[in-house]
């Protein structure tokens, strides 16, 4: 144990090796769940992390089951050792290829990673900061494994250093690109990256305002003040109806409307089946312009669905609500989803010209949240 806290990184990550030998020894994972508990208690994170990395990437189904007791627990310590998890993820990227990779793809079969997207986020960006043939390969490995929101930062990535390769989310598709290119690949330059992202490319799957869909658990919401009067709301709506019918079977949501009160379509997610699709956009069509716009309110009320994504369209800054003011708005979503992690997508309808009150906030709050913001001028 005292390896794992020695100021020598070096020793510190020998005695992690020792531990990474004994993942498969039921025992010996037992005491180290006991020694966690006993650790996350303390000041010095350094111990706390190795033992994590070592029981995380455990293929002890029992080891398992005792650590979800760890994570889901609800108390200080569960929050601390989630803590710790997505600053060990993060720490990777410091680490060679050679030593972080096995660890990523530990983790990438984790119950962590299944039922966490702030730590399948945090191990998906770690992996694809690193460059090289192995590294490639492992991206598109991980492409397969990942699903929903996180895929996202695979597919940005592959299409940059691919030079715009339109494969999105189809990891068999680029395997084959990267066995044709790989004997005489090199990376772009930063320019060419630059030049790449200036372009955008096609997504092939589901949209909204050209945003690409790639979440599986979703909201859409969308202001129905009287300022959506006229042709704005019925051009939401034209957005929202291509958006709802190019949904995958296997994703679920919802669409919440708000002006002054904030009302769901479905009170849980459903499944995006071709009869839940047609209701929701019967749903959509039947939406009226009305009241004030309580941001606060809707934005609360879509971050207590369990989703990945969050999609928020507005014409207008907040007017009504239990916070009004822009920027306590945005310190509160932020910090509400500061454990979560879930993306928040927004679209400003005609938000005035850049840098305005509403134009701004729905930039940050898109910046704040792992989001993008989409200006919509006519």
């Amino acid at each position: 144990m005292y390896a794992l806290k020695d100021d020598d990184q070096s020793v510190r990550m020998a005695g992690l090796e020792t531990l990474l030998t004994y993942r498969e020894n039921e025992e010996i994972c037992n005491e180290l769940v006991n020694v966690l508990k006993r650790e996350l208690q303390g000041s010095d994170s350094r111990a706390a992390k190795s033992l994590l990395a070592a029981l995380i990437t455990s293929p002890l189904p029992e080891t398992e089951q005792k650590l979800f007791g760890v994570f889901e627990k609800g108390d200080t310590i569960s929050q601390r050792a989630m803590d710790l998890s997505l600053e060990m993820a993060r720490d990777f990227r410091r680490l060679e290829l050679e030593a972080a990779l096995p660890m990523l793809k530990g983790f990438s079969q984790s119950y962590l990673f299944r039922h966490r997207l702030a730590f399948r986020r945090a191990v998906v960006q770690a992996s694809v900061s690193f460059r090289g043939p192995e590294a490639i390969a492992w991206q598109i490995e991980l492409l397969g494994i990942a699903k929903g929101e996180v895929r996202r930062y695979l597919v940005e990535h592959l299409a940059e250093i691919s030079g715009g390769a339109e494969h999105g989310t189809d990891a068999k598709a680029w395997s084959q690109w990267w066995d044709e290119k790989k004997a005489e690949f090199e990376y772009p330059t930063d320019e060419e990256i630059r030049l790449q992202r200036a372009i955008g490319r096609a997504h092939g799957g589901p949209q909204y305002y050209g945003i690409p869909i790639y979440a599986q658990r979703l909201v859409f919401v969308v202001d129905t003040s009287k300022s959506m009067i006229g042709g704005r709301l019925n051009a939401v709506k034209r957005e929202m109806e291509k958006a709802i019918h190019s949904l995958p079977a296997d994703t679920e949501f919802t669409v919440i409307e708000f002006d002054t009160r904030v009302s769901a379509w479905k009170k849980e997610l459903v499944a995006a089946s071709d009869e839940m699709k047609e209701e929701a956009v019967e749903y959509v069509q039947r939406l009226r312009p009305v009241g004030t716009t309580n941001t606060h309110e809707a934005l609360m009320t879509a971050l207590n669905f369990e989703v990945e994504a969050v999609y928020f369209l507005s014409d207008g800054e907040p007017s009504i609500g239990k916070i009004v003011q822009p920027a306590a708005i945005l310190r509160a979503i932020t910090v509400r989803n500061q454990l979560r992690h879930l993306s928040i997508y927004t679209i400003g309808v005609m938000p005035g010209p850049p840098g305005s009150i509403l134009d701004a906030f729905l930039r940050k709050l898109a910046e704040n949240n792992f989001g993008v913001y989409r200006r919509v001028d006519n």
